[in-house]
This record gives structure tokens, sequence and C-alpha cells, in this order.
């Protein structure tokens, strides 16, 4: 039989690995990823052109298909969210962690796609992805640090 807890808790794991490596990569230190990510760079050529016969979206069959297709995107925190919400203990966790991933991700997404232009105008945007490498790091090592204690010791 297999051990679906041992499973789960190796992937959460490798998930928050993979926040820590980008975290990294965004610090500098670690460049290995950016090789990985052509990978994925690969795939998405391919999917470019199925992608824009959907946008603009018109419907909700392509809006789901477009959201199928981008779930495929060459990113790694996208992979990770992708390893944390096969991880989860239902379908319905699964599913609800992708939502709190698009959730999480839409505003600063809207902002930077609707204001780059004069956010990145003030902002050193070195300084920028440094912190945010730092941030990654700190909440990857803080979830795996979590997995070992019991939940009324986690660190929130």
């Amino acid at each position: 039989m297999i051990d679906l807890s041992a499973a789960r808790h190796a992937m959460v794991v490798l998930a928050a690995g993979v926040v820590v490596a980008v975290g990294l990569n965004l610090l500098g230190l670690l460049s290995r990823i950016a090789g990985i990510e052509r990978i994925g760079a690969v795939l998405w050529r391919h999917l470019q052109r199925p992608w824009r016969r959907l946008v603009p979206i018109k419907s909700a069959w392509g809006a789901l298909l477009a959201g199928m297709i981008w779930g495929l995107l060459p990113c790694f925190l996208v992979y990770s969210a992708l390893l944390w919400s096969m991880a989860a203990n239902a379908v319905s966790a699964g599913c609800f962690a992708m939502l709190a991933f698009g959730a999480g991700t839409l505003p600063i997404t809207l902002t930077v796609g609707l204001f780059s232009h004069r956010v990145l105008d003030g902002v050193a945007v070195g300084s920028l992805q440094k912190g945010l490498g730092v941030v990654m790091i700190v909440l990857g090592l803080v979830t795996i640090v979590n997995l070992g204690m019991p939940p009324e010791q986690h660190i929130h």
C-alpha cells in the first residue's frame, strides 16, 4: 500500500524547494534554474498559437481552455503551485490551492501589467528583484520548517 501522507509530504517539500530555488535565482545565486525554464519555453512556443486564438476570451469554454494552457506557462512559481495543489488531501483542496495562487498573484500581475511603465520608472528593479528573492526563500524555508513541527507551533 502506498503511504499517501509521505507522498504528500515529499511534494510539499519539493514545492517549497522550488520556491527557495526561485528566490536564490532572483538573488543571482542559482543560475541553473534558467536552463530548466528554457525547456518549458519550448513547450510554450507550441502553445502560443492556440492561446492567441482564445484571447480575447469570449466564452466560458474559451476561459477554461485558456486557463488550462496558462497552467503550462514556463514559470517555476506556477510549477510550485501545481505541486502544492497535487499534494492536497482532496481534489477540492487542490482546486482551492490553485484558486488561492491565482487570487494571490492577480493583484501584482494586474498592477505590473497596467502600471509597469510608471512603477518601474520609480523603482530600482534590481532591488525589487532581490527583495522578492529574499521573501521567497523565507516562505519556502518556513514551509519546510512547519512540516516538522506540530500545527500549534507553526510559524505564521
